[in-house]
């Protein structure tokens, strides 16, 4: 609920940045708060009157202000005379539907609350009214990064509440808002809110983007890393099974010295149990056998390194 607010405390800070602001996603967050509040007054339902009488408030807040920003800034195109026309028919129509849950009859409220479900699917709908100019200007400025995903989270939670209960009427609505807002998050993974490249789109956007966009950007150069990873790791992968897949022999080696110490672990054992007393010299043989071995290994290292020294030092001179 809070969402719409983080947008109107950067658009009073920075002016020019309500020219980023879509009134669609406004105007159908207070019509969906107002809805639910007036079916949780009139069915009642307490626990829906506090969240949404919050929500009726932050909407209303951020609808008149950005209006007032509006006004002074000539580029802000999107709050026109349609804009204006859609905030005077949503806030009578939220009067409306409060009034008829109150006075309509008993069955009012359940019938608003149907309505709420509609209206749900409409708010989270909303972003996508500016889903051509995304494309077109490749920015995803217009889209409102942290009403999308709290709405995503949000939708989440009441699809596992009504799935876990079995309530159609809550988790249907919210399979929509799940789905939508996904598309919404994809979109702005895939476009950055600003591109220095695109010379048009920055001359038909001149405002910069809101704050919460800086969170989409440090996500996505995330993201992106971490594809470059996995597909390091893929190909690192796909090398080592090629040298394997043309050199059989070193398998072989391999499992024929496992073999090898197998059979003799195996020998020493079967010698140390029919000879009991001489089973410390036989394991002592064993192990001086590998230890001469790690010896010789160890030893073969240290004149390489040696010779190495020696050519750096020779070069050095």
């Amino acid at each position: 609920m809070t969402a719409p607010l983080t947008q109107t405390i950067d658009v009073i800070a920075t002016p020019a940045k309500v020219q980023n602001v879509n009134p669609v996603n406004l105007l159908c967050f207070f019509l969906n708060c107002a809805t639910q509040l007036g079916y949780g007054l009139f069915m009642p339902v307490a626990q829906v009157i506090p969240c949404n009488a919050y929500g009726v408030a932050v909407g209303f807040f951020s609808i008149i202000t950005c209006w007032c920003l509006a006004r002074r800034d000539e580029k802000a195109d999107r709050w026109n005379c349609q804009a204006c026309a859609s905030t005077i028919f949503i806030l009578g129509l939220s009067v409306l539907i409060i009034v008829y849950a109150g006075v309509g009859g008993e069955r009012a409220p359940g019938r608003v609350g149907s309505l709420g479900m509609l209206v749900g699917i409409i708010m989270y709908a909303a972003p996508l009214s500016v889903l051509q100019e995304v494309i077109r200007t490749k920015s995803s400025a217009p889209l409102p990064v942290m009403q999308i995903f709290l709405g995503f989270l949000n939708s989440l939670c009441w699809l596992a509440v009504g799935l876990r209960n079995q309530k159609l009427p809550v988790w249907a609505p919210n399979v929509f808002g799940m789905l939508l807002s996904l598309i919404q998050l994809v979109l702005i993974l895939k476009y950055p809110a600003k591109q220095e490249s695109d010379v048009e789109a920055a001359e038909e956007n001149p405002a910069p983007p809101l704050k919460e966009h800086v969170a989409a950007d440090f996500v996505r150069s995330r993201t992106g890393e971490l594809a470059e990873t996995v597909a390091e790791i893929s190909v690192l992968v796909k090398s080592v099974s090629g040298i394997f897949e043309n050199n059989p022999n070193m398998c072989m080696e391999h499992n024929t010295n496992e073999s090898t110490d197998s059979q003799e672990k195996e020998t020493v054992a079967g010698e140390a149990t029919n000879s009991p007393a001489d089973a410390p010299v036989l394991l002592g043989r064993f192990g001086r056998g590998h230890k001469d071995r790690a010896d010789a290994v160890k030893k073969a290292v240290e004149e390489d390194g040696a010779a190495a020294s020696q050519e750096r030092r020779s070069v050095q001179l």
